[in-house]
């Protein structure tokens, strides 16, 4: 499923998988060709297509009866490979300008929330990192992506954050996060000092970011669940 829809210049450009993607009805309203049209081309060149990678395919959500519509989405390269498959005519190469201009925009937008809060996120998986090493040397047959996940997955509890949303926060949203690893390796380099154990830990780490979670007027869920 497409998510995060940016638009820019009347162009949208949705995101999959943190990859900037465009439907072929975007692409033939943006140069004023008929939609079924531009959907019978990209079948006809597919697989010169997926030289730059996948299709993705989606049927369009239909009210009554009939049909779900095919929807291809195309990424960036995929996309201008199109493009060059279509006449120039002035309105085209104004629309081509339009969809470059669009994906750079995306990108753009991307890459900002993407470093919102990547540094202390790396500081929080080394210390997780180190718990589950602890962990595993008390006999512990965790694999250390589980305590990774359940990190993760407590911060989602913790401040409301649906999973799989993490490419579209806002801005409060990802201060929030960031505010969070900072907490998490605040909370595991206290558990280390204390000699806690993982479970221990995880707890310390999870009373913490209920507190921060409830200044922020976050509503707090119980420290036990």
């Amino acid at each position: 499923m497409m998510k995060n829809l940016l638009t820019n210049n009347g162009v949208s450009i949705a995101i999959d998988k943190q990859e900037p993607c465009i439907s072929h009805k975007s692409i033939a309203q943006s140069l004023g060709v008929d939609n079924r049209s531009m959907y019978r081309l990209i079948i006809e060149y597919q697989n010169d297509i997926e030289a730059f990678g996948i299709m993705r395919f989606q049927n369009a959500v239909i009210k009554g009866k009939g049909q779900p519509e095919r929807i291809a989405y195309l990424n960036e390269n995929q996309c201008y490979f199109v493009l060059t498959l279509t006449r120039n005519t002035a309105k085209a190469v104004q629309a081509k300008s339009a969809l470059v201009m669009a994906f750079s925009k995306a990108r753009e937008a991307l890459t900002h929330r993407q470093t919102q809060y990547l540094p202390m996120y790396h500081h929080a998986h080394d210390s997780i990192k180190s718990v589950a090493t602890m962990a595993h040397t008390n006999g512990s047959t965790t694999p250390e992506h589980i305590f990774h996940m359940s990190y993760e997955k407590l911060i989602n509890q913790v401040f409301g954050i649906d999973a799989g949303t993490r490419d579209r926060l806002s801005v409060a949203q990802q201060c929030a996060i960031s505010t969070a690893y900072t907490t998490i390796d605040h909370a595991l380099d206290d558990a280390t000092r204390q000699g806690l154990d993982h479970k221990q830990t995880y707890q310390l780490a999870k009373q913490r970011l209920n507190t921060i979670a409830s200044a922020m007027g976050v509503k707090q869920i119980g420290v036990n669940q």
